[in-house]
């Protein structure tokens, strides 16, 4: 419970901006191509900070978060439903609502919420090796989902393009 009224300002005010964002995934919604990158783009480089942040050998953290998201990703790329994402008329991009964008947030958030909290206790766990690998494969996992929707949208967009150019 410490740690909680030791916690800056900020984190709760990112913490429920993400919320915000992550319940507005739930709704079925046109969205510009680059805008449904956005969130993909964004959730790879918080987790990706917390990779560096995290593991005192870079090279092998990123390795190991890379190897987390492609595992992820392939794994999940049976489950997506290839539909969840449609080329609108308008040039925008259909996107089904869904909540599993919000819970992959708050996965990568909480993830990070307690590494910052390991951090800060001065946990000597966080100095192993191995925990550092792991940490870096979870928040690789958790990005996998967002990396693979962040493909799906464009090559959506892509396609979508391509067509209305042969048209």
């Amino acid at each position: 419970m410490v740690y909680i009224t030791h916690t800056p300002y900020w984190v709760f005010a990112l913490f429920i901006g993400l919320c915000l964002f992550g319940v507005l995934q739930t709704l079925t919604r046109g969205v510009r191509p680059a805008l449904a990158l956005l969130l993909p783009v964004g959730m790879l480089v918080l987790s990706l900070a917390g990779v560096l942040q995290y593991t005192s050998l870079w090279l092998a953290g990123l390795a190991t978060w890379m190897l987390g998201v492609a595992v992820s990703a392939t794994l999940l790329s049976r489950l997506m439903s290839p539909g969840f994402v449609t080329p609108a008329p308008d040039g925008r991009l259909l996107v089904q609502g869904s909540w599993v964008p919000l819970l992959v947030i708050l996965g990568i958030f909480l993830t990070r919420y307690t590494l910052g909290v390991a951090h800060a206790m001065h946990a000597p766990m966080l100095e192993q090796w191995p925990v550092q690998m792991a940490v870096a494969g979870v928040l690789g996992a958790w990005s996998g989902y967002f990396a693979l929707r962040g493909r799906v949208c464009w090559q959506v967009s892509r396609s979508s393009r391509l067509s209305s150019r042969l048209a």
